[in-house]
């Protein structure tokens, strides 16, 4: 069973913008992004980026020599979003002797391609909201002056070697089922082949949902709990009753 989990594992490959505007937007006044569009959900979703100082900094740093010029306009500028649900898989190994596992991802052609569609789309909103100049997560582009040229990248994938990509969002490495020959944990997470041993994270969620995976981890979460509490009880019950005779 073991070589069932890990296997499968599901990310949300996100693509950033930097947009610089000329009024101040002060987007580091929100503790968290206020902003989201759900059009073209559930493939496509784009929104508003964390945005501190600090962070924004990480983020020229991509590309500091062309960019960090824009730091002392921090108040001008807002980061955004695009993430895809992707179509390739990934992997989480236990490595001898380490304590941290080894997580890889290979993207398919077609999410390079999905990529930079969610990046056009993402230009488009922020002319659209008004921006001066927009720069995609790519290290060495001179980013865009106006809508009619963030169209460079619609059918064609993105430059892998100087695009920057991250996700926050992981998931799919031990999908539930009631096939044991397939399945390492039953639909309540239970593993199989080890007693009281429950799986209540990201973990269980077969598949990359296309949104923000918060609300579904926790109703995940609190229904592996619940069998969790019921095979607790079950087994008391039957101790009990054995501890009678």
């Amino acid at each position: 069973m073991r070589e069932r989990i890990g296997d499968t594992l599901r990310v949300h490959p996100t693509i950033r913008a930097t947009a610089l505007f000329n009024e101040p937007v002060d987007a580091h006044q929100s503790r968290l992004p206020l902003t989201a569009i759900t059009e073209f959900m559930p493939d496509k979703r784009i929104g508003g980026s964390v945005f501190t100082p600090a962070v924004f900094g990480l983020s020229l740093a991509e590309d500091w020599t062309n960019r960090g010029e824009l730091m002392p306009a921090w108040r001008f500028c807002g980061s955004y979003y695009g993430m895809i649900r992707p179509r390739g898989v990934g992997s989480v190994r236990a490595l001898p002797r380490i304590n941290e596992p080894l997580v890889s991802f290979k993207l398919a052609p077609e999410d390079w391609i999905a990529l930079g569609q969610v990046l056009i789309l993402l230009g488009r909103v922020m002319f659209a909201a008004g921006a001066r100049k927009v720069f995609p997560s790519i290290s060495g582009h001179e980013g865009w002056t106006n809508p009619d040229e963030v169209d460079e990248f619609w059918n064609k994938p993105l430059p892998k070697e100087v695009t920057n990509l991250m996700t926050i969002h992981l998931f799919s490495t031990c999908p539930p089922g009631e096939h044991r020959d397939t399945c390492a944990v039953d639909s309540y997470g239970r593993v199989r082949g080890v007693e009281n041993l429950f799986v209540a994270d990201g973990s269980l969620i077969p598949e990359a949902p296309g949104v923000n995976p918060q609300m579904t981890i926790m109703a995940l979460a609190f229904r592996a709990a619940e069998a969790a509490l019921s095979h607790s009880a079950q087994e008391r019950a039957r101790s009990a009753a054995r501890d009678r005779h």
